[in-house]
């Protein structure tokens, strides 16, 4: 058996009604050890992903392979198009999210962090794109 770990389930807990979040990072963990212990191989997308949590003892199983997108398909664009479309001038500085809005991607952190930018360049805009997850925040 291959497994593939894409997701620090111990970060999702917040999503688990009724359960405290020491019970659901235990109750993640052990379910992932379950299946860590039974597979032959663990796939991991990232370094990051393959050190953190459970799978931090299981280093001899896994490999990390990449799940990243190929930039040269977004070549070309008409990024003069999009500013105009937000009605922002072309050379206004522009930081984008793009991703499911959920308390385990951090936005709160890019948010913190973009408060910093705009002090030193008030022009400079954050956009948000996605959606909110049904459930907890």
């Amino acid at each position: 058996m291959v497994f593939t770990h894409h997701t620090l389930w111990e970060e999702y807990c917040h999503y688990l009604p009724f359960v405290s979040h020491s019970v659901g990072q235990w109750l993640a963990r052990t379910i992932c050890g379950y299946f860590f212990r039974r597979a032959s191989a663990i796939v991991s997308p990232s370094q990051d992903v393959a050190r953190q949590g459970s799978l931090s003892r299981f280093q001899h199983k896994v490999q990390v392979v990449p799940t990243g997108i190929d930039p040269e398909e977004f070549r070309g664009g008409d990024a003069d198009s999009v500013f105009a479309e937000l009605g922002l001038e072309a050379d206004t500085p522009l930081f984008i999210f793009v991703g499911r809005m959920a308390r385990e991607k951090s936005i709160d952190f890019l948010l913190r962090a973009f408060q910093r930018v705009n002090r030193e360049n008030p022009r400079a805009r954050f956009l948000l794109i996605g959606a909110v997850p049904r459930g907890k925040p």
